[in-house]
Order: C-alpha cells, then structure tokens, then sequence
C-alpha cells in the first residue's frame, strides 16, 4: 500500500517520501520566485499536497517517469507529468530559465496538479505549432489544476479544434497566475484558453495577447463555468470572429473582472470586441479599462447577449477609442429577457458607432447610470443589425 506523506522544507531542500521509480527532491528557490506560488500552497489548507517532482531540463523527449529518477539532467517536463500523481507539484530546478520547445502536446488526466514555474519572464513553453500546448482532463470529481510562472505560446487546436495555447474539459478548478498566453490559435474556440464544463475559473495576474480563433474567444473561451474572475490581467491583440478576447457561456454562472486591461482585440465578424457574454449569469466588472477594442456587429467593447434575466454592474472603469461597424461603441446589449446594467464612476470618451456611439441598449434592458462621464463619442449613422 502506498503511504502518503506531505513534504517538508528542510533547509532550502525539499525531502519526501519515495513512490515508485520517483524520489522528490528538489531545490526550493526557484520554485518561490513564481509570487511565492509553492511557499503559499505547502502552506494552504486548501487541497492535499502529494510528492514534489523537479523538472531539472529543458530538453524535450518522448516522456519517461523513470527519467525523473534522482539523477541530473534527466527530467524533462514530459516526463513530470508522467511521474506525477493525483496532487502532485511539479517545480523546476534552479537557474532552469529559457524555452522548453515541443514536438506533440502535454497531456494531463490523473486528477489535482500544481505546476509552478519560475517565472512567465523565465520559462517558455512552446509547441511550435505543432499542436496544442497543454490538453487537461479531468479523469472524476475533484480534478483542480493551477498553473504559474510560465508563457505559453505557439499552440495551434488545428481546423476544429479548441484551446490552442491549453484546453481544459473537466477541471474542476483551473487558476493560473503569473501566465503568459500568446501567439496560439484554435480553429473553433478559445485561441489562447478553451476551458468547458468547470466550477471555477481564475485567471490572476496573467497576460493573453496575440492569440487568434476563427470562430468564438480569441484569448478566451470558457462554457458552463460556474464561476469566472479574472484579475490583475492584460488581454491584448486578439483576434476572433465573434468575443476578439473572452466569450463566456453559462446559463447561471458569474463573470467577475477586476483590475485589468482589454486592449486592441478585435470581433472580425460578430458582436463583442472584448467581451461577448451569452447566456451568461450576473457579471461584475470594476476598475478595468477597455480601450481600441473593435467589433463589425454590436458591442465595440462588450455585448450581453443574453436569455436569461441576469444583472451587469460595470463600476469604475473606463472606454476608451472602442468602436463598432454596427451599434455601440463601447456597450451593447441585446436581450430576450431581461438585463438590468447598472454603470456607476466610468469613463466613455472616443468611442463611436453607426448607431448609439457609447452605449445601445434594446427594450429588454434596464440601464442605470451614475457619476459617469460621456464625452466625445460618435456616431455616423442608423444601423439595423
């Protein structure tokens, strides 16, 4: 029977407890540089912590556990994952800083996995379009993934598919902190991150840009989430044909953005220059700036698109140069049920439309707004769409 015991830090070291063919012993400083990302979770009450595994080489290879014997040099990141067990971290050695490049994707599927890089400035992970990054399956119940300090980039999903840089089905809780998401693309949804059927998604401190999908959620496309937060995070030059950044589907899940940037993404041929929000649950957006976001149909920066009656509280933000080929500049909402969006201390300058240069709203939407400023928009004309 195998025996679980929690590892311990001993003088910078990391020592455990043997299973199998893996010994966890790895240096701890590095590790911490990520925010303090495996101080905070040895010290969370918040799951198990199983063996530590040290990728000690940036070397790509056709994935071995037994690689990650205690031997210099041997443990690639491919063969971590293999090693690793249900909540398993996976850290890396040391001074361990450049790119990791890929020949085929990273699979995940055995249950809760931390992977904490030393920095997204310090570590890359590329896959050289040559397929997805990183592909996470949730095996049961209980199956929570965080991922920091890392970039990811040159994942591409293919024609049809989903989540160029990560796709995620069945994660239960996926955070990722201090991630760089950029230049991947998905044929059908979520360029940068595709992520279905979750409790909840966080996305802390992190960067997407430069991600494409040629359908739904350039950077981002997350469905049935109960829960969404984005925070602290920069989403810029991405490119979709319908949500240019982030599309978000639930039918009862919350969408709560804080403190972060929406810049330069682009609908090239549907609603929601930033944001496209359907069906979603009541969604919370505070101290954010969206700015040069473009749409072709409504919502330069953001549509809600919803049919279901749902409350939007935009507090303290600013558009800013957010422009529509169709209606709204900045907002738009087109409703079949009811949509009460509340705006309250927000900036709308230099945005402009067809139609409704800052914010169109449709005969289902109650619209509140308070201490804002409006100023400088435009609008050329009547549009019907």
């Amino acid at each position: 029977m195998e025996s679980r015991v929690s590892e311990s830090v001993v003088g910078n070291r990391l020592v455990g407890p043997s299973r199998g063919a893996v010994r966890s012993v790895g240096l701890v400083s590095g590790a911490l540089m990520a925010g303090g990302g495996l101080l905070a979770l040895l010290a969370s009450g918040a799951g198990a912590v199983g063996q530590i595994i040290t990728v000690d080489t940036l070397d790509e290879d056709t994935g071995s556990a037994a690689d990650c014997l205690p031997s210099a040099g041997s443990c690639s990141l491919r063969d971590a994952l293999l090693a690793a067990g249900d909540d398993d971290v996976i850290v890396f050695d040391e001074g361990l800083t450049g790119t990791i490049a890929l020949s085929t994707e990273l699979r995940w599927s055995k249950g809760s996995l931390s992977i904490v890089g030393p920095g997204s400035s310090a570590l890359t992970i590329d896959a050289e379009a040559e397929g997805r990054v990183f592909y996470l399956y949730g095996p049961g119940p209980s199956s929570n993934v965080s991922i920091s300090g890392l970039t990811i980039t040159g994942g591409d999903a293919g024609g049809k598919g989903q989540g160029g840089g990560i796709f995620a089905m069945g994660i239960d809780d996926l955070t990722l902190t201090d991630v760089v998401i950029t230049g991947n693309s998905a044929g059908s949804g979520g360029g940068g991150l595709f992520i279905d059927g979750n409790d909840s998604l966080r996305i802390e401190d992190s960067t997407f840009s430069n991600n494409y999908s040629s359908y739904y959620g350039g950077a981002l496309y997350t469905d049935g989430s109960d829960s969404v937060e984005i925070v602290n995070s920069t989403f810029v030059n991405n490119t979709a044909l319908k949500g240019g950044a982030v599309v978000s589907f639930s039918d009862t899940g919350t969408l709560y953005i804080a403190h972060s940037v929406f810049d330069s993404n682009s609908a090239t041929s549907g609603r929601g220059g930033a944001l496209y929000l359907y069906n979603s649950g009541d969604t919370t957006i505070t101290n954010t700036t969206f700015s040069n976001n473009h749409a072709s149909s409504p919502g330069g920066a953001i549509n809600f698109d919803h049919d279901n009656a749902v409350t939007a509280t935009i507090t303290g933000c600013t558009f800013d140069g957010n422009s529509s080929d169709s209606r709204g500049g900045a907002i738009s909402a087109s409703t079949t049920r009811d949509l009460t969006l509340n705006v309250s201390n927000s900036t709308f300058n230099g945005n402009s439309a067809t139609a409704g240069s800052a914010i169109v709203i449709d005969n289902d939407t109650t619209l509140y707004v308070n201490q804002s400023t409006i100023v400088g928009n435009s609008s050329n004309g009547i549009s019907r769409d």
